[in-house]
């Protein structure tokens, strides 16, 4: 008989990217583990666009693959 036990999902720090460029915030969330909602054309010019909102906000808990909503300006 195996047992094995699990504390969850594992929770990671979101990373406080609101000011960054989008073509530098983009790598720290991907990297952190996130998966991302955002306007796709940002992807076109990602140093033309900052990180304006970010939910949850940064600095936070969230479940490591859970969906991060993001807002820019130009």
């Amino acid at each position: 008989v195996d047992l094995i036990t699990s504390k969850g999902v594992e929770e990671v720090e979101v990373p406080n990217v609101i000011g960054q460029s989008w073509a530098d915030a983009k790598q720290l969330l991907v990297g952190a583990g996130f998966d991302l909602q955002y306007n796709g054309v940002a992807d076109l010019l990602p140093g033309s666009f900052r990180v304006s909102a970010l939910s949850p906000g940064g600095g936070t808990l969230a479940p490591k693959g859970s969906r991060l909503k993001i807002s820019f300006s130009a």
